[in-house]
């Protein structure tokens, strides 16, 4: 399976990856940022990867494996 079937965006992965690692939600313009890409082109890169969780904000909490909150 090549990284385009698997829903991979090659530069958007690794600097969301990174920004979420610091545990904060991460901003479309920080992510915009990191990756030196528009915040269009962030927006579209996003669309092609499934599994992407956002807050009330459209800040995003977390990419891929997102356990769902539990209680």
């Amino acid at each position: 399976m090549t990284t385009a079937e698997a829903g991979a965006v090659p530069w958007l992965s690794q600097p969301l990856l990174t920004l979420l690692a610091q545990a904060d939600p991460v901003s479309l313009e920080n992510l915009a940022a990191a990756t030196g890409r528009s915040i269009s082109d962030v927006r579209h890169g996003l669309t092609a990867m499934a599994g992407t969780e956002y807050d009330a904000d459209g800040r995003i909490l977390g990419q891929g494996l997102v356990p769902p909150p539990t209680r």
